[in-house]
């Protein structure tokens, strides 16, 4: 069956008692949330720099911008 390891310690899921298989279930649903969470806050900023970007070419029509530029 499925190997865990904890701090360089492997162990057999399959020995693992409910509230032990619990708590596994919950570390892999947090690791999943936090994975998506992170996707979706790396896509607003991205989102951000160019709206800002935006502004930026906006407000200085004679410059060029490239959307891809961090915005200060």
């Amino acid at each position: 069956m499925t190997k865990v390891t904890i701090d360089e310690v492997e162990y057999e899921t399959e020995d693992f008692s409910e509230d032990q298989q619990a708590l596994i279930n919950e570390i892999q649903y947090n690791s999943t949330v936090q994975t998506q969470l992170n996707y979706e806050l790396a896509s607003v900023r991205t989102v951000s720099n160019i709206l800002a970007n935006r502004l930026k070419a906006s407000l200085n029509p004679d410059e060029e911008v490239d959307d891809n530029e961090e915005a200060a």
